[in-house]
């Protein structure tokens, strides 16, 4: 019988610890991830023209679920921090959001989260942090998780969290 590990849930105590340690694309990558419950996939290839500014909101044409496109709005600090993107870096010919994260060679955001996880422990081995790093790391995707949960309990109805994040499930049917 094949036994996978069981993964801990991502906790606001655990982004505390790793978002200081994240560079500046990884961190604007896990505070729009956090602010929209977008999946990996449309995190890291995120275009200009996917986001109005204006209207503020996020449009995912390019869907990972048979629900078709979805848009979402965007937070307050979301909004703030891509008009500071557009302003700062502006993006790349191809359109990419994350202009820096685009090039030959980039990571993905699953291994830049691995290891941010990896230097927690390390500040903690240093004595650079008091609290110790779970025993195993989150999987990338908890941020997803935990996002729609972060909607979920500011009282966001939980049918337009269902919209927003692609799914059409009942109100109580939400997978853990």
């Amino acid at each position: 019988m094949l036994v996978l590990p069981v993964r801990p849930k991502l906790t606001e105590d655990m982004l505390r610890h790793v978002l200081p340690l994240a560079d500046h694309v990884t961190h604007a990558q896990l505070r729009f991830g956090i602010g929209t419950g977008a999946r990996i996939p449309e995190i890291e290839n995120l275009r200009w023209s996917e986001v109005d500014l204006i209207r503020r909101r996020v449009w995912f044409e390019h869907p990972m679920t048979l629900n078709g496109g979805r848009s979402v709005p965007l937070p307050p600090k979301v909004l703030s921090m891509l008009w500071d993107i557009k302003n700062w870096w502006g993006g790349d010919a191809a359109g990419f959001v994350w202009a820096e994260a685009c090039g030959i060679g980039k990571l993905p955001l699953r291994t830049r989260w691995r290891r941010l996880f990896t230097e927690w422990s390390e500040a903690h081995e240093r004595g650079d942090t008091p609290v110790p790093p779970p025993a195993s790391f989150p999987a990338v995707q908890e941020l997803r998780r935990f996002a729609i949960q972060l909607l979920l309990d500011r009282g966001v109805p939980p049918e337009e969290v269902a919209a927003w994040s692609g799914r059409h499930v009942a109100v109580g049917e939400w997978p853990e």
